[in-house]
């Protein structure tokens, strides 16, 4: 027993050495998980290479929703332009039809 709770402190005291030195808590954490070995420089290292490893991916993802952003904010700008060009003349297309619909269906009930 006495050498599981050597063993809690020297993971505590492992874990508080790799904050202080400016290491994120999730990552040690992670770290300590996937590892038997708390051995100071084998750690330090693996913990370098993990965020390493986050933050490459974590700016992969950002580029890859920027690009998707910026794709769908020209896709809305596109329509409205479109729309606001468009949108009178096809008014009043839309409304001479109707217009003319009208008089078509007066003209034919008349005679």
């Amino acid at each position: 027993m006495s050498n599981l709770a050597y063993r809690t402190y020297n993971i505590e005291s492992i874990k508080n050495e790799f904050l202080n030195i400016g290491f994120s808590e999730d990552t040690i954490d992670f770290v300590l998980l996937h590892n038997n070995n708390y051995n100071f420089e084998f750690l330090e290292e693996k913990m370098i290479y993990v965020e390493k490893n986050l933050n490459a991916r974590i700016d992969n993802v950002e580029k890859s929703l920027n690009e998707k952003l910026s794709m769908g904010n020209s896709l809305i700008y596109f329509m409205i332009l479109t729309t606001a060009m468009l949108g009178p003349i096809l008014n009043t297309l839309f409304m001479k039809y109707l217009q003319g619909g009208k008089y078509f269906i007066t003209y034919n009930v008349l005679f």
